[in-house]
């Protein structure tokens, strides 16, 4: 987000990005399909690209951080707190690779056999 010449970072919105009626995308909106992918024929991947879209600030999901009507950017919570829990999560997520890795050197050894 980008206020007052100012950079703040990614955020997360919620935006239409097709037509109720035609299903069309909107303007400065594309959209595609990316194609079948070799092992993954059930999943369905695209892309969306956004090309001078401005989005309006009530689609900003803004738990932590708000704009004003100025172009004020204010940032509600403790920032040593939401990197806290950001780190919390991330060392949950590399504490449980080993369990998954353990798994699949099981599986590989019982196959080798």
């Amino acid at each position: 987000m980008t206020s007052n010449g100012k950079h703040y970072g990614i955020q997360p919105f919620f935006v239409q990005i097709r037509d109720w009626n035609t299903h069309e995308a909107l303007p400065g909106i594309e959209v595609g399909d990316i194609g079948p992918k070799m092992g993954y024929a059930g999943k369905d991947n695209g892309f969306l690209r956004l090309t001078n879209f401005r989005a309006p600030k009530i689609s900003l999901l803004g738990k932590y951080v708000t704009q004003n009507a100025d172009g004020t950017v204010s940032i509600h919570g403790d920032s040593k707190a939401l990197y806290s829990s950001m780190m919390f999560i991330r060392t949950g997520i590399a504490g449980s690779a080993y369990y998954n890795l353990m798994k699949s050197v099981i599986i590989g050894i019982r196959y080798s056999i």
